[in-house]
């Protein structure tokens, strides 16, 4: 599992795009936007690096794009 954070900006969104095709299902987006949408194959989760537990958010990654 791959975690993007950032998922709804610029860079973070073309992570995003350009991972899609090789690792749909294996994505998890992070975003403080609980109305955001993203495509299918990214598992998105709500929180906030600066007030969440992230236990849950990282459980099961392997490598993080900050």
């Amino acid at each position: 599992m791959i975690l993007i954070t950032g998922a709804t900006g610029t860079v973070g969104s073309e992570v995003i795009t350009a991972l899609l095709p090789t690792q749909a299902g294996h994505m998890r987006v992070l975003t403080r936007n609980p109305g955001a949408v993203f495509p299918d194959g990214a598992q998105k989760v709500v929180a906030d690096l600066g007030d969440s537990d992230l236990a849950p958010v990282l459980d099961g990654v392997h490598a993080v794009f900050l």
